[in-house]
């Protein structure tokens, strides 16, 4: 219905402490009228998460949301769909935020070489915390060569 909250995947406390690996996918929101949120969410979890060389498509509000204590996120080698350049106001909380790292880049999370469709890489700006602070360090060093 209209009114759906959707979340591509989900992990909470009960899930346990098991690692997962989400590699190869594509990514994006079939129905615009089903009410979106993130494509990774962790709600408190201490999982570890491998995400990679995945496309990514304007999706909800967030893209990637990790809290929890222990929970661990390693991003990398991904493609954003080059909307999300343009998917944010001008002021403010952005309403595409790429990354959003609650713990203030202090739960060991990863974030490395990804990149819009043109090849560029995403913003620092664009990877953030609940209190607007950028969160975590987007590692552009030494990433494989693109496409």
């Amino acid at each position: 219905s209209p009114d759906a909250h959707a979340d591509g995947f989900q992990w909470w406390p009960d899930v346990g402490n098991g690692a997962f690996y989400i590699r190869g996918n594509y990514i994006t929101m079939n129905n615009p009228t089903i009410g979106a949120n993130d494509i990774l969410f962790s709600g408190d979890g201490g999982e570890t998460v491998l995400f990679e060389n995945n496309y990514l498509g304007v999706w909800g509000y967030y893209t990637l949301r990790w809290y929890g204590e222990g929970a661990k996120l390693t991003a990398r080698y991904n493609v954003y769909e080059q909307a999300f350049k343009t998917a944010f106001p001008a002021d403010g909380w952005p309403s595409h935020a790429l990354c959003l790292d609650p713990k203030d880049g202090q739960g060991g999370s990863i974030y490395r070489c990804n990149r819009y469709e043109d090849g560029s890489f995403i913003e620092q700006q664009y990877l953030m915390s609940d209190n607007g602070s950028p969160v975590p360090t987007h590692d552009i060093t030494d990433c494989p060569t693109y496409p």
